[in-house]
């Protein structure tokens, strides 16, 4: 499942393989350490994600590379419905200790697995520090 979270590569074949990846240039990266270590955890917690919705959802036909993180996320092609969100909003908040616990928060949230993993970051105290 790759690196453990709150574990970085700082490699300069590490910092270059996520400046492909991420909306930051390379002498961003190089420059700011903290937004590398920003990228990287962010990275893995999307992969972490995806591995974690394909498994609590049961989703049989889905792969997680197969979830894009800009796709829609519910009523989209993996058809989550609110039943799906309510056994993730559950997953969320047992495993990374982030609630979600109104109607219109969980539209924003939902939206896409980016939207998703940037709020938990934000607001997980784990992820945050």
């Amino acid at each position: 499942m790759g690196l453990p979270l709150g574990s970085a590569r700082s490699s300069e074949r590490g910092i270059l393989a996520f400046s492909r990846k991420c909306p930051f240039s390379e002498g961003t990266l190089r420059n700011n350490p903290k937004s590398f270590i920003t990228v990287g955890l962010m990275e893995e917690l999307l992969d972490e994600l995806k591995g974690k919705i394909v498994e609590v959802l049961n989703l049989t036909e889905v792969g997680p590379d197969d979830i894009k993180v800009d796709d829609q996320l519910v009523g989209g092609d993996l058809g989550i419905d609110s039943i799906d969100v309510l056994e993730m909003v559950i997953m969320i908040e047992r495993d990374y200790g982030v609630k979600i616990d109104n109607r219109e928060l969980g539209e924003k949230v939902f939206a896409t697995l980016r939207t998703l993993a940037a709020y938990i970051h934000e607001n997980s105290r784990e992820l945050s520090n």
